[in-house]
C-alpha cells in the first residue's frame, strides 16, 4: 500500500516529500536490500540481524544484471520477493519441502518448486544461493556438494547451529557471528 511505502521510504532515511501514489521520484533500486527485506516482514532482519550482512553481499553484485539466485527454505515467501525486487532482472527460485508462501507473497516472476532440496533434481548453476533450510550439517553439506555456483558466485548458509561447522567444510569461507548464539550467524563462501 501507498502508506506502507511511504512509511519503509521514512524509515529508509529518503525524501518522501515526492511520493505520489503508486509514483515516485525516489528511485527505488536505491533501497538497500535490508529495508527491502524488512518491508516483506522476513525473519533476515525481524528475528534475526543478517541486514547489514546482505547489504554488504549484495553490493558486490550489479543490481540489473540476469542473475540466477536461489533460496533453499522459503517460508513464507517475503525473502524471495525482496531479492527479485532488488535484483530486478534476476531469475529468482524457491525450494521448500511445504508450501506455506503467503498468497500476496506470490509472483509470477519467480519460480516456486515444493521438494526436499536433496530430491530435487537440477544441472542449472547460480549466481546466489540462500541456504535458509533445515539448519543440520549433513544437509547444509549436501547443498554445498550439490548446487553449483557460477564463477564469482555466493553461497550464504544462515543460522549455523555450531561454530565447530566451519572445520567441516573445506572449501574457503567466513563466518559472520552477529549475535550472542549461533542461530544468528551467517556462513559465506565465493566462488572464485
Amino acid at each position: 500500500t501507498d502508506t506502507r511505502r511511504k512509511l519503509l521510504l521514512q524509515d529508509s532515511g529518503l525524501d518522501t516529500t515526492r511520493v505520489i501514489g503508486n509514483r515516485s521520484n525516489v528511485d527505488m533500486n536505491d533501497l538497500p536490500i535490508s529495508k527491502i527485506l524488512a518491508k516483506y516482514d522476513t525473519d533476515k532482519v525481524n528475528g534475526h540481524t543478517y541486514g547489514e550482512s546482505y547489504d554488504r553481499f549484495f553490493s558486490k553484485f550489479d543490481r540489473n544484471a540476469p542473475l540466477d539466485i536461489l533460496e533453499v527454505g522459503t517460508q513464507k515467501g517475503g525473502s524471495l520477493l525482496a531479492w527479485q525486487e532488488y535484483f530486478p532482472n534476476a531469475k529468482v527460485t524457491g525450494v521448500d519441502i511445504v508450501d506455506v508462501v503467503k498468497p500476496e507473497y506470490r509472483s509470477e516472476k519467480i519460480r516456486y518448486i515444493v521438494s526436499d532440496i536433496k530430491k530435487w533434481n537440477t544441472d542449472e548453476a547460480f549466481d546466489i544461493v540462500i541456504d535458509d533450510g533445515s539448519h543440520t550439517l549433513s544437509d547444509v553439506l549436501w547443498v554445498m556438494d550439490h548446487i553449483k555456483l557460477k564463477p564469482g558466485g555466493l553461497l550464504v548458509i544462515e543460522d549455523v547451529q555450531d561454530p565447530a561447522w566451519s572445520k567441516s567444510i573445506h572449501r574457503q569461507h567466513t563466518m559472520d557471528v552477529l549475535g550472542k548464539t549461533y542461530d544468528n550467524t551467517l556462513l559465506t563462501i565465493w566462488n572464485p
